[in-house]
């Protein structure tokens, strides 16, 4: 806010901020450390507001409602991941799809080096 990006840095120039020898002392970390508590309780007045109006608590409702089934599909898109992942090692990093002919190639070699292990799988996929 106008706060930190103004006031801040104009007190800190003026020597307001700093100790008598022209060093930053312990009390400024508890100034910004008070500026944080700060900015928290903004935060909490305005879940404290979405509470009120009745429109934007549905909305966050269905958000967060929203988001425990988006939490599902993302387990079960890591299980398919992870069990892919699984299977191309075995295959293709193992070299039991690969003939002798196919593993003289250097592209091959270097797909081969992507499927070493299961999280180089993962993350190839």
């Amino acid at each position: 806010g106008i706060f930190d990006e103004w006031m801040v840095p104009f007190a800190t120039k003026v020597g307001l901020l700093q100790a008598a020898d022209g060093t930053h002392d312990g009390s400024m970390d508890k100034f910004y450390m008070t500026i944080s508590a700060c900015r928290l309780l903004r935060i909490v007045r305005l879940l404290r507001l979405v509470r009120i109006i009745r429109p934007l608590y549905a909305l966050s409702k269905g958000v967060f409602e929203a988001l425990s089934g988006m939490f599902w599909v993302l387990v079960f898109m890591v299980m398919t991941l992870y069990s892919v992942a699984i299977l191309c090692t075995r295959m293709v990093g193992h070299g039991r799809i690969l003939s002798e002919d196919m593993l003289l190639d250097p592209e091959i070699r270097e797909i081969k080096a992507m499927f070493k292990n299961v999280p180089q799988s993962m993350f190839t996929l």
